[in-house]
């Protein structure tokens, strides 16, 4: 007897179904009305239960070295050109590819997918868990999941839980048999999407499109440049550390700058400094330069410009350098 016929001895036809007890359960979500979403669920098939109990465990799985070539290879350049694009920007590969793919391999009637939870609605998503089969064996389960908003006229409730199944697919042949593993590597999803996909305006928002479905009517993405931040004009430097700026003709405009260049000046002069603090306490009765009001720095400054100049021409006129290195007071 085939194991096809063993199987089918556990639902006796004139018994009704055994029930089976899960493991674990999706748990029920109460969704209210004000978000215009009602909870729908669906049980169960008790046939699809029968069935899910007679798989056998995923470790007596044996796959050929031909099955295992075919499921390692990466996806061909056609098989690229396959890949769609959400308007999100994620990118994915269509239920046909991965259907396909799995009857290429293992046969039509030697996989499937079985939902064995739901569908049920959640936070607006249609979320189901689904077993892939391959050869009698259990190979693994997973939760997936797809957008679902209740009178949206391009996406039925029925389209939704197809969606939330493929969505199943796509992770259980990707993840855990490797078909089209590249779609879960960030690096290749980020080169495709700079190759292949393009953000427009449409109906009033941005989405992502594969540049072979732009629209007439779609209006470019066009992202903003970042300005580069106003350059700073640059610092004049002090005089004593800007030897091409002479110190007198350097116009400081604040209270250590003007300060910096009396000092400057009068160094230059040959002045020591109790020859310039002796000039502040007979000009002005102070002792240090710091006890001077604001005036009376401009004042000061003013001064040494004043003997700087005179000191200069006055060497000009005796034929002397015109590089103001005095060593004595002029």
């Amino acid at each position: 007897m085939t194991e096809r016929e063993k199987a089918g001895e556990l639902v006796p036809q004139n018994q009704p179904p055994p029930q089976i007890e899960r493991a674990e359960e999706i748990p029920t979500v109460q969704v209210t009305r004000s978000t215009n979403t009602m909870e729908k669920t669906l049980p169960m098939s008790p046939y699809i239960e029968n069935i899910v109990k007679a798989l056998r465990p995923p470790w007596e799985l044996k796959l050929t070295d031909e099955e295992l070539r075919q499921l390692r290879q990466p996806l061909t350049e056609q098989e690229k050109k396959s890949i769609q694009i959400k308007p999100a920007g994620i990118v994915f590969l269509p239920w046909e590819f991965y259907a396909g793919r799995m009857d290429d391999i293992f046969g039509v009637n030697q996989w499937s997918l079985l939902t064995v939870n739901g569908p049920k609605v959640y936070h607006q998503k249609v979320i189901v868990e689904c077993v892939l089969a391959v050869k009698g064996c259990w190979v693994d389960s997973v939760i997936g999941e797809c957008d679902y908003i209740p009178g949206n006229p391009q996406m039925s409730w029925t389209d939704a839980v197809e969606g939330a199944r493929s969505n199943a697919l796509s992770r259980l042949v990707g993840k855990r048999l490797g078909i089209g593993r590249e779609l879960w590597d960030p690096d290749f999803c980020r080169a495709w999407v700079r190759e292949n996909a393009v953000q427009v305006w449409r109906g009033g928002k941005l989405i992502w499109v594969k540049k072979t479905d732009v629209l007439p009517t779609d209006r470019p993405y066009q992202p903003e440049t970042p300005q580069k931040p106003a350059e700073k004009p640059a610092e004049q430097k002090p005089a004593e550390q800007n030897p091409s700026v002479e110190p007198w003709d350097w116009t400081p405009k604040d209270r250590q700058g003007k300060l910096r260049t009396v000092r400057a000046i009068f160094s230059r002069l040959g002045w020591k400094d109790e020859d310039v603090k002796s000039h502040i306490r007979t000009a002005y009765g102070k002792e240090h330069s710091s006890e001077l009001s604001d005036e009376q720095v401009d004042e000061l400054l003013n001064f040494a410009r004043g003997m700087a100049l005179a000191a200069l021409a006055k060497k000009r006129k005796n034929g002397g350098k015109n590089d103001f290195n005095f060593t004595e007071q002029s």
